[in-house]
């Protein structure tokens, strides 16, 4: 599982269409769908079903582990920005450090 196929996963909920989730991530409707076939291998259930109008619909176990995947989205997109921040720091603090060894 990836937190890429997880971002794909909360796409294609959240718009009901490969077609969208492709747009939103720039790749092909094969690579969204392959995609959501990998996650549903890993967790060992279908996440979603196509209804009649061809629309992308959860499905009942992908119904309840959407907000547990918006979830980890967010924590995730926190720790992203977290790491950044730290590695802005740790840059000024590493030449500061060198700068001072010189002397």
């Amino acid at each position: 599982m990836k937190i890429e196929q997880l971002s794909h996963l909360n796409e294609i909920i959240k718009s009901g269409s490969y077609r969208i989730a492709a747009e939103v991530f720039l790749v092909s409707e094969e690579v969204i769908r392959e995609s959501i076939i990998c996650l549903e291998i890993d967790f060992g259930f279908k996440l979603i079903e196509c209804d009649d109008d061809s629309k992308v619909v959860p499905t009942f176990e992908g119904l309840g582990i959407i907000s547990i995947v918006n979830e980890v989205l967010k924590k995730y997109e926190e720790f992203e920005e977290k790491v950044n921040s730290l590695r802005k720091n740790s840059v000024s603090n590493c030449n500061l450090m060198y700068d001072v060894s010189i002397l």
